[in-house]
């Protein structure tokens, strides 16, 4: 049902194509740690581009790739995964210093491929840079001479239309799939289906948790008092760039919340306009933690206190852990006080040194899991240890009806199943197809797909009893079903555990 275009089709393809040529774990690898690399090279050039301090751009780099993110929407730039969005704005923000030093070409090559790794973020991103730059151009040329110079307005159109050109398949199939509409299902439903059931933590901005927006709020605001005492070293033009780029992301998140829980509009729901809050936030960090170190480096001799600024960026790169301190956290607390203290000695040496420590420092209460291959994810759930009971006890050709809320169970046991929550089709037939199992297995065949939800699909799937169960049967050939333990069925069992039973057909 996917095999026309998805975001991820391009994606899927390369790795494919170079799957034959290496295997896919050592692919992965490798593109993996080409994506950190590139994110790392962005964020300390730019760092030092603004604040002129190695030092400042190492310590700023590192709590970038191991800190916490503070983004809206579930996005994320730096994970212990890697999917394609992440190389996407790692290109992006890497085409964005380019541009920053006039290095068009380059910017627009880079923004083309990142078009094929995930055309939302590929396309959108492009966008907002290229019309913030544009507006600051004209905006600073009219403000110093009354007049608007076009040369080099005319050389970012150039490299505007260079990313068109080599990013037309991309946009074309994009346009495509989404031109090609299909009759069986409704604007009303594709949007319940998308915003509501399948990934509202993604798409709908009314259900996200307030304390993400606090987070992001409070750490906007301390960017905004950064930004007003760090700006004597940024030129006059990147200020405003990057004033330009804020406003610009900012107005296409109100936008994206408008036409999501105010009026449904499918196509800028779709477009998921929140995602941008990952450069936003990759900007807000290298102004605040870049801020912090350097103002704490430079200025604790003649203003003492000056010497806690660099704790900040820490307990801000680890919110979460703080809040649920262990002794581990204790440690870490203590090794940043140190370094704080550290950080007011003017010996190379030690300064160095630092940046050791930094590490071992973010190591202890963020990031670094064990990754448990056998599992695929870093953690045992009761679902990832009965998908692998599966995998090793029962036929590979069998097909499960399992709880929709199990959204690994099919990767994990390499087992077909009815359908889950998470995963759907992206061509609107596919979605059909995806929303007609979901009412078939939670039993609500007679509701309306706007009145469809989370809680509704899995409360439903827990009536499950025999009369369903054989329907399910007869339009699926099913074999084996899982249910909650609690939920007793005059069939077969063949597994228990303290969770789940599992029945055979």
């Amino acid at each position: 049902m996917n095999s026309q275009f998805s975001p991820r089709i391009f994606f899927t393809a390369f790795m494919a194509f170079f799957s034959k040529f290496a295997s896919l774990p050592f692919l992965y690898l490798i593109t993996y740690l080409a994506d950190i690399l590139i994110i790392a090279l962005a964020s300390f050039y730019f760092t030092n581009k603004i604040f002129k301090s190695n030092l400042t751009a190492i310590l700023t780099t590192i709590l970038i790739l191991y800190g916490q993110k503070i983004t809206l929407g579930g996005n994320d730039l730096v994970g212990r995964d890697l999917d394609p969005s992440r190389p996407a704005f790692a290109l992006v923000i890497a085409a964005f210093v380019l541009l920053t030093s006039g290095r068009y070409i380059p910017a627009a090559i880079l923004f083309s491929v990142s078009s094929y790794l995930h055309p939302l973020i590929g396309i959108e991103a492009p966008f907002v840079f290229y019309f913030s730059l544009i507006l600051t151009i004209l905006l600073k040329n009219y403000k110093k001479s009354r007049h608007i110079s076009f040369k080099n307005i005319i050389a970012v159109v150039k490299s505007g239309l260079l990313f068109l050109s080599l990013s037309g398949i991309s946009i074309y199939s994009y346009a495509y799939a989404y031109l090609s509409k299909q009759p069986r299902i409704t604007g009303d439903e594709l949007f319940t289906v998308v915003s509501r059931v399948v990934a509202p933590f993604h798409y709908t901005p009314s259900t996200w948790s307030p304390v993400g927006y606090i987070k992001f709020g409070l750490f906007s605001l301390i960017f905004a008092a950064f930004f007003y005492y760090t700006s004597k070293n940024l030129s006059g033009f990147l200020r405003s760039y990057i004033g330009n780029i804020i406003t610009t992301i900012i107005f296409l998140c109100y936008l994206g919340f408008f036409f999501t829980d105010i009026y449904h509009f499918y196509p800028v729901m779709v477009a998921q306009f929140f995602r941008l809050t990952v450069i936003l936030y990759w900007l807000f960090a290298i102004i605040v933690y870049g801020g912090s170190f350097y103002l704490g480096i430079h200025y604790s001799k003649k203003i003492p206190l000056t010497i806690f600024l660099p704790l900040l960026p820490f307990f801000l790169a680890n919110i979460d852990a703080l809040m649920n301190p262990t002794k581990s956290i204790l440690l870490y607390i203590f090794l940043s006080l140190l370094i704080s203290v550290i950080l007011a000695s003017s010996k190379t040496a030690v300064k160095l040194s630092l940046v050791f420590l930094t590490v071992v420092t973010l190591a202890i209460p963020y990031r670094h899991y064990r990754f448990q291959f056998s599992s695929l994810y870093p953690f045992e759930t009761p679902e990832t240890k009965l998908a692998l009971w599966v995998k090793n006890n029962t036929d590979p050709d069998s097909i499960f009806l399992t709880p929709p809320g199990f959204i690994r169970f099919r990767l994990i046991s390499e087992r077909a199943i009815v359908v889950d929550r998470l995963v759907t089709p992206f061509s609107e037939a596919g979605i059909y197809q995806w929303m007609e199992r979901i009412k078939d297995v939670s039993g609500l065949t007679d509701f309306k797909t706007e009145d469809i939800n989370e809680q509704l699909i899995n409360d439903g799937f827990g009536k499950l009893d025999l009369k369903r169960l054989e329907y399910l049967n007869n339009k699926y050939a099913l074999d084996f079903v899982v249910v909650e333990k609690a939920k007793q069925l005059p069939l077969e069992q063949i597994f228990t555990d303290s969770y789940f039973r599992i029945y055979r057909i």
